[in-house]
């Protein structure tokens, strides 16, 4: 039987049991706090790399040409020329440049190439390339997994095929290139072939504007179809000379012209005839087109870039020229465009130079020092960093891959800013919509075989591997509240507008995707820790919180 002393001991007992298990909690919840204060700072930075590829064979053509990003890897295209003949390999690196293997296709007959490659979601390529056999060009695509091992394959014979490159377009491979339609050198055709990802053809036309179609590039439109620039031959009234002359063309998702217009030369200049390269192609974030191409306009000895900015029909938003470039190469121009809409142009395969979204000039820098590069491609990864391959000169010794921060920085190496001559100039798009021929074309199917082999005579090291930290000024004021939460996360910022959010768990996969605001629900987040990122510009910050 329980006195009353018993109860009152029971009672102080029981109340001692809930104070030690409230202060547990407090003691566990701060260190929670304790362990989020250390690791939530705000983190920036970039992770710089230059790379070069040394191909074991002495008096070689050495490059890394095109090249594909998955979410986990790279695949680089490598170009090994010896007394006239190529072998081409794909190397698999991840995200920080570090090789994983190095495969090259072998075939029994004929000699092939490699032009691009692709990387599906699920990490699987599309490979496409040409095929030489008893002096006819062939065509060829091939599925792989992310090992190489080929799923599908096709080789097409195209009547009359040139070349060919491939590109990813709203989940359809199209395959474009050239086609001579007679015994003259200068007269192409245009030839556009869609796949869905298993390689079965969807649709396929053929373009011709005037003579001599070439120099061609794609770029995808979001949701409807794509866009195709390309360069003729014209004529000359006065005097009858030819010269080349810019195209565009609005393609839907089934091959059908919506529009096509033409970027006019000025006519003849008062020095020389002059001529308009074709350049890059990319539709920004907002269906808007841009375009670029090179002039000798203005200059009998060098070219010219202009860089033009079109709206969904065609018509001309703005156009600048950037001058005096000092041995501009009319072979080379890529152009990419950042989440922000700030716009990098690689010119003369040495710099970047970037605009902000209307065309306005923000910077230019050169991509390496020492050893001296050229660069052929490029892309823009999720963090906003440039990555670009080439090759080293002296002649095309090594091959080349330089992985910069948003501003072109290259880490181990003085690339200082440039500065460049800028003119705001005018070109009147003609419609010729109805000049455009539009028609198809037979393709079979033609059998080689085609085999994927290691390689072992291609080294790679590290010339820089650094890292760049940012001003944070725009960003700086950034808090979140509570740091251990139930419901809902509280974000104070100042000069935070036209940022994005990013919650992301400890796996690295993105589970939100929103514009900024001042708080955002995380109520139904497992437990655990996860990482906040904010965006805006050229900076992020990653901050960590717990769901309790």
């Amino acid at each position: 039987m329980w006195t009353s002393g018993d109860k009152r001991i029971n009672k102080l007992e029981q109340e001692n049991k809930r104070t030690k298990n409230q202060i547990s909690k407090t003691m566990s919840r701060y260190f929670l706090v304790l362990i989020v204060c250390l690791l939530s700072y705000c983190v920036n930075g970039q992770q710089i790399v230059q790379k070069v590829y040394k191909f074991n064979v002495a008096n070689g053509y050495n490059c890394i040409y095109d090249f594909a990003k998955s979410a986990e890897s790279f695949y680089f295209i490598a170009n090994q020329g010896i007394n006239f003949t190529h072998y081409y390999s794909i190397i698999k690196t991840d995200t920080f440049l570090n090789t994983l293997w190095i495969k090259e296709f072998t075939t029994t007959a004929g000699e092939i190439t490699i032009n691009q490659v692709i990387a599906l979601s699920n990490d699987s390529l599309i490979i496409n390339g040409n095929y030489s056999y008893n002096n006819k060009n062939y065509c060829w695509l091939a599925k792989t997994d992310s090992a190489l091992n080929i799923v599908s394959f096709r080789c097409l014979d195209i009547p009359n095929f040139e070349y060919s490159q491939a590109q990813l377009c709203n989940g359809d491979v199209v395959v474009y290139g050239t086609q001579r339609f007679d015994d003259t050198i200068t007269h192409r055709k245009i030839f556009l072939i869609a796949m869905d990802t298993e390689l079965n053809i969807k649709w396929k036309n053929q373009i011709q504007y005037l003579d001599g179609n070439d120099k061609i590039k794609i770029a995808e439109y979001p949701g409807d179809g794509l866009v195709v620039q390309a360069q003729a031959y014209i004529t000359f009234s006065t005097p009858t000379v030819p010269g080349l002359n810019t195209f565009i063309v609005r393609i839907d998702s089934t091959g059908n012209v919506i529009w096509a217009k033409r970027t006019g030369t000025f006519g003849p200049s008062p020095s020389t005839i002059p001529y308009l390269y074709s350049g890059d192609v990319k539709v920004d974030h907002q269906g808007n087109i841009i375009s670029s191409f090179q002039s000798t306009y203005w200059s009998i000895l060098d070219f010219d870039n202009v860089l033009q900015k079109l709206d969904p029909q065609g018509n001309e938003i703005a156009c600048k020229r950037f001058a005096n470039v000092s041995g501009q190469d009319a072979l080379v121009d890529n152009i990419s465009i950042r989440p922000d809409g700030n716009i990098i142009q690689l010119m003369n395969k040495r710099e970047h130079v970037i605009t902000d979204a209307n065309l306005n000039f923000l910077n230019r820098r050169r991509l390496s020092t020492s050893p001296i590069g050229v660069f052929w491609n490029q892309l823009i990864d999720e963090n906003n960093q440039i990555i670009n391959s080439g090759a080293t000169l002296s002649p095309y010794e090594y091959g080349l891959v330089v992985k910069s921060d948003s501003s072109s920085a290259i880490g181990c190496g003085n690339n200082p800013y440039l500065s460049i001559s800028v003119q705001s100039v005018l070109f009147s798009n003609t419609d010729i919509t109805g000049d455009i021929i539009l028609s198809n074309f037979m393709t079979a199917d033609t059998t080689i075989y085609l085999s994927p082999n290691n390689v072992s005579d291609i080294s790679d090291s590290v010339i820089c591997n650094s890292a760049t930290q940012f001003q944070e000024l725009e960003f700086r004021d950034i808090k979140i509240y509570p740091t251990i939460v139930d419901d809902v996360l509280n974000i104070g910022y100042t000069n935070g507008d036209g940022a994005t959010i990013e919650v992301i768990n400890t796996m690295g996969s993105v589970l939100m995707k929103l514009p900024i605001r001042r708080s955002i629900s995380v109520k139904e987040l497992s437990k655990g820790i996860y990482f906040i990122k904010l965006i805006k510009d050229n900076d992020f910050i990653t901050c960590k919180f717990i769901k309790q």
